[in-house]
């Protein structure tokens, strides 16, 4: 799969936008898109799908219900249904090939970070366009409550490098080790 964009053509009914990641900050598989847009916390990767700009969340069973609750404009769908749609044995792989096949969908934009193997299958069935960076520029602009909670975060940043300054001022070094 390359990295660089394919042409994209067609029209916005058969393009798609796709991500497979954790939302949960710390997580290996962590994307700050997906926590973006969606307002769920989820360790564990989920796929996220925009087409036409309606959001949807394809949530395991585990997730499903705290999904339906926490995400934010989106509609959240039931991985198992999606799996009772595909012949055995299913992946959610194909599911998801499955659901976006069903919908008319020939274009997927999806981010430079999407898991290799994920995007070679996806490449068997679709155009993709591969993007670097962010997949929603406008995350960049802060809401006032974004602006505070930053704010709070540096100067609890600022706060914590005082106390470890004060910390190893305290301190000695007695056999190349601190001791305070």
């Amino acid at each position: 799969m390359s990295t660089t964009a394919h042409a994209a053509t067609g029209s916005s009914a058969e393009r798609a936008l796709l991500i497979y990641a954790s939302s949960e900050p710390g997580s290996p598989h962590f994307s700050a898109d997906c926590l973006w847009r969606t307002k769920f916390r989820a360790p564990d990767p989920i796929y996220y799908i925009e087409i036409e700009g309606r959001g949807i969340l394809i949530a395991s069973s585990l997730e499903y219900t705290r999904a339906q609750k926490e995400a934010k404009n989106i509609e959240v769908l039931l991985l198992d249904d999606l799996l009772k749609d595909v012949k055995e044995p299913a992946t959610s792989r194909d599911a998801i090939i499955q659901f976006l096949v069903s919908r008319g969908i020939r274009h997927i934009k999806i981010p430079a970070i999407l898991p290799y193997v994920l995007g070679q299958v996806l490449e068997k069935d679709f155009e993709l366009e591969s993007v670097r960076g962010s997949m929603f520029p406008e995350r960049a602009t802060k809401t006032s409550w974004e602006v505070q909670e930053i704010i709070k975060a540096g100067a609890a940043v600022r706060a914590a490098l005082d106390d470890i300054r004060e910390l190893l001022a305290a301190s000695e070094i007695v056999d190349d080790e601190v001791h305070f």
